[in-house]
């Protein structure tokens, strides 16, 4: 995996990985019930106003997904199984 060095040095980005295999599924769950508590809260943002814009794909065009992911989008591409 290569990584964009200087792109990423001006938002601060970073890339932490995480291995949860491992983990107890207690911990799991209990980590599933933070991140969520979070996202009520407010505390994880997404959209464009974040800063982190959404490109929704239904499911018959996951390939159309694939190419925005692939041509490097900028933001969550997400594919769902209802229209």
């Amino acid at each position: 995996m290569t990584l964009p060095i200087r792109p990423l040095m001006a938002p601060n980005a970073r890339w932490q990985f995480v291995l949860v295999y491992p983990a107890p599924t207690a911990a799991k769950a209990q980590a599933v019930n933070d991140v969520a508590a979070a996202v009520a809260q407010g505390g994880v943002r997404v959209g464009a106003e974040a800063g982190l814009p959404l490109h929704h794909h239904p499911l018959a065009d996951t390939a159309v997904a694939h190419r925005a992911v692939e041509r490097s989008v900028v933001g969550k591409v997400l594919v769902s199984a209802a229209d």
